[in-house]
C-alpha cells in the first residue's frame, strides 16, 4: 500500500484505510493531506510499496479490470494541452474534456499532484498510452477535497495523459516532480533546462538562445514555451535573418534568433 502522512506545526496526523476493497468495489483512501507545494509547513511524504492509492481522493482498487481504449479516441472532442515535468501546469477545465500529455521515460518515478486552488471536487483518470496507440486506464480518481497525488511508474517509455472529463468550469494545476530514475523522468528537456546543440525540447518548447547568439554551435540555450502570438510592443529587434522585428515576441514567433535590440 502507499502511505501519505500528514505533517503540520511539528505534529503528524494520518488517516488510512488498509482495509482490502471487495471485488468491483472502490477504495475511500481520503487523508488528511492538502497540497505540499502549495500549503506552507504542510509535507505530504510518500511510501510506495505494492499498489498506488490516492491522497484525498478515491482510486479503484486492484481488483477492477483496466479500461482499454485508444490515444485518437481520447483525443476526440476534447481540448489538448502538453504538461511538462517540474513547474506548475495551469488548466481551465468546464464544458468540454481535457486531455494533457506528457512523454514519460520507463525506469523514471514521478510523482503527480492535481489541485484545484479553490478547493473545489476534482476527476481525472490517469492513462497509458502505447505505440501502436492503445490507450490503458491505470488510476482513476474522483478527489473530493480539491486535491490528489499520485505516483507514476513507467516500465516503458512512452506517452502518458491525463484526462478530465466534463465538469463544473473551474482552474486546475497540475504538477509534476521526477522523483527516481537514472536518466530522469521526461523523454525530452522540459522548460527552463538547457538545449544545447543535438538536444531537443518537449512539444510545445523551443530552444531560445541569448541575444548574439545566431546558431546552436555559438551557444546555449534554455527551453521556453514557445509563442504563437504576441501583444505587446517591446521594442523593435534585428533578427539573425537579417529582419526587423518590433519585438522579441514576434522574433520568437517566427522562429528567428535575435542578434541585437533595435532594428537592423
Amino acid at each position: 500500500m502507499t502511505l501519505r502522512i500528514a505533517s503540520k506545526s511539528g505534529g503528524f496526523t494520518t488517516t488510512l484505510d488498509s482495509r482490502v476493497p471487495s471485488p468491483g468495489k472502490e477504495r475511500d483512501t481520503s487523508m488528511n493531506c492538502t497540497p505540499s507545494r502549495l500549503a506552507r509547513g504542510l509535507v505530504c511524504l510518500t511510501l510506495t510499496a505494492a499498489a498506488s492509492l490516492g491522497c484525498g481522493g478515491t482510486t479503484a482498487g486492484v481488483s477492477n479490470p483496466p479500461g482499454v481504449s485508444t490515444l485518437s479516441a481520447l483525443e476526440s472532442g476534447a481540448l489538448e494541452q502538453r504538461v511538462y515535468v517540474g513547474v506548475d501546469n495551469d488548466l481551465t477545465i468546464g464544458a468540454s474534456p481535457v486531455l494533457t500529455t506528457m512523454g514519460l521515460l520507463g525506469g523514471g518515478q514521478v510523482e503527480l499532484e492535481v489541485v484545484t486552488p479553490d478547493g473545489s471536487p476534482i476527476e481525472f483518470e490517469v492513462w497509458r498510452t502505447q505505440r501502436d496507440g492503445v490507450a490503458t486506464l491505470e488510476i482513476p480518481v474522483e478527489a473530493s477535497s480539491g486535491f490528489a497525488l499520485e505516483d507514476i511508474d513507467p516500465e516503458e517509455t512512452g506517452t502518458w495523459a491525463l484526462l478530465f472529463p466534463r465538469q463544473t468550469s473551474r482552474a486546475v494545476i497540475v504538477h509534476m516532480d521526477c522523483v527516481g530514475g537514472l536518466y530522469g523522468c521526461a523523454q525530452s528537456l522540459q522548460p527552463g533546462e538547457s538545449c544545447p546543440a543535438g538536444w531537443t525540447c518537449d512539444t510545445g518548447l523551443s530552444c531560445e538562445l541569448p541575444i548574439g547568439v545566431c546558431g546552436p554551435l555559438a551557444g546555449i540555450g534554455t527551453c521556453v514555451p514557445t509563442p504563437t502570438s504576441c501583444t505587446e510592443d517591446t521594442g523593435a529587434v534585428c533578427g539573425c535573418d537579417g529582419r526587423t522585428y518590433p519585438s522579441e515576441c514576434d522574433a520568437r514567433v517566427a522562429g528567428a534568433p535575435i542578434l541585437h535590440a533595435q532594428g537592423c
